[in-house]
């Protein structure tokens, strides 16, 4: 049985910029916030400035970020720097978002 071929998807010009703000407008301190109680539970002290991670919480904490904002953070990124405080993903994530 043949089935109908679908047709080719089209491309909307200017989606990219739309979801990058989309998506940078989404991150904010408390969705942040949000994701690390959600990993660390009460591990996760908000009035502590910098983390201080072992390697598999932050593993768990970088896949719950990309998964949260649907961002990919690359394997050489430096991991420990980006998840030592709640700011810093913040930040990171912004600057993801306008590299776009």
């Amino acid at each position: 049985m043949n089935f109908p071929r679908p047709p080719p998807a089209r491309r909307v010009v200017g989606a990219s910029k739309y979801l990058d703000r989309l998506m940078a407008s989404n991150v904010t301190k408390d969705s942040v916030e949000a994701v690390f109680r959600q990993v660390l539970g009460p591990e996760y002290d908000p009035e502590q400035s910098q983390l201080r991670l072992q390697s598999l919480r932050m593993l768990e904490l970088v896949v719950a970020i990309e998964n949260e904002f649907s961002v990919s953070i690359p394997e050489d990124a430096p991991i420990a720097k980006i998840t030592a405080s709640v700011q810093n993903v913040v930040d990171y994530l912004n600057r993801l978002a306008r590299r776009r």
